[in-house]
Order: C-alpha cells, then structure tokens, then sequence
C-alpha cells in the first residue's frame, strides 16, 4: 500500500490508525490495532497467515467496514470514506496477484489505473523506465530485489509505503518502522534497529518468555 504525501511537516503521522477493530461476521479479524506512519517511512507489517495484515489493508482501502476505531489520512478522518474516494486522495492498495483486464494490453492496463489519479511526477514512461528495462528479468527472487532497490527512487517521488511482506528478513532491512500481528493482535511495535531476531520470532510465532518488545509508536 502507498501513500502520496504533498506536504510534509516533521511529527505530524500522514496515516494514523487508532484502536481499529474489524469483524468478519462473528469473527473478530483485527483487536484494537494502531500505528502511525510519518511521511517518507516503509512501515512494515509483518505476520503470519491469518494474522490479519490483509484485513488491515483492506481496511484502511475502505474494503472492510470496521466496528471501531477511526483511519486518519493527512489530519482528514477518512473512516467513512468510499473506497474510490480513498485510491484519489491519495490511499492505493496494491495487491498480490494478476487481476489485470486480459482482453487489455499493459499499457491499456496502465492507462486504466491512471484514469483517476492524482496528478503528480509518475507517468506511464516513467513506470516503463522503472519496472520494464529488463524483460529478462524471469525469477522472483531477482525481481523481489529488484523492487527493493527502487525504494530509494519511489520515495523520493513523495510516496510513504505501508509494506506488507512474508519475507521477515526482506522487511526488517527496508522498513523504517515494523509491526507485527498475531491473530488480529499487535505483538510486536518499534525500530528494526531496536528489536532483536528473537524478540520477532517470539512476536511472529507467539512465543513466551522471549520478551518481545513494544514501544509507543513513534516514527
């Protein structure tokens, strides 16, 4: 997920997610979950499958409708906003997966997800000159780095990134800020540079005894 920050003021969150608690019918998916991410960040969410990270996209995308707590964007309270509302103010969700229009070229393709964006520096060109140089590129964990290499460039652009990444390793070396979920719950909030391997582990995997740290949020 990315978010496009226009202006930056130092302290100040471009996304705040405050006590949030999702339901999928009778299942409680997310438990009061909050974080701050501040303009220029790769604040990572980490977490084992069904920890509830897709939930929490989905919901901050206006996917998912949650049953408390509120979804702050650029000072603006956006809980209530429609989705489509969300993607032009400047809130993308970016999926794993291949749900292209098939009967569209990629360029077509491209055209389509600019239809009603912001303006801004990136162009169908720019992408091309970004992503697309090296077709040769065929095995994922060449393009996995890829990607990580061009976080420099994308967030020079003005984009904050919300990551949502299984490669906890991958993760703890980019983000700026990690969290990490277990079954809808927070386990586990700092720096990368202030928790230890096994203080993830026990987070990830929900260990006792590890002393898993949490802080207060802070960017």
């Amino acid at each position: 997920m990315s978010v496009q920050n226009d202006r930056v003021e130092n302290g100040t969150p471009l996304l705040e997610i405050r006590d949030l608690v999702v339901h999928h019918g009778q299942l409680r998916a997310l438990s009061g979950i909050s974080l701050r991410v501040y303009p220029g960040e790769v604040y990572a969410i980490i977490g084992a499958n069904g920890a509830g990270k897709s939930t929490l996209l989905r919901t901050i995308a206006g996917l998912h409708h949650p049953s408390a707590g509120s979804i702050v964007y650029d000072g603006r309270d956006v809980t209530g906003l429609r989705p489509e509302k969300r993607a032009t103010a400047g809130i993308v969700m970016v999926p794993e997966g291949r749900r292209l229009f098939p009967s569209l070229t990629l360029e077509e393709n491209l055209k389509v997800g600019a239809t009603y964006a912001r303006t801004g520096p990136w162009t169908i060109q720019r992408v091309y000159d970004l992503f697309l140089d090296e077709l040769s590129l065929g095995l994922a964990p060449v393009i996995v780095q890829r990607i990580y290499g061009m976080l420099p460039q994308i967030l020079a652009s003005g984009v904050t990134v919300l990551l949502v990444e299984q490669d906890v390793s991958q993760a703890l070396r980019v983000a700026t800020h990690l969290q990490c979920l277990l079954e809808g719950n927070t386990t586990l909030e700092g720096r990368p540079s202030d928790v230890t391997a096994v203080q993830v582990e026990a987070a990830y995997f929900g260990m006792t005894g590890a002393g898993a740290h949490k802080d207060g949020g802070e960017g």
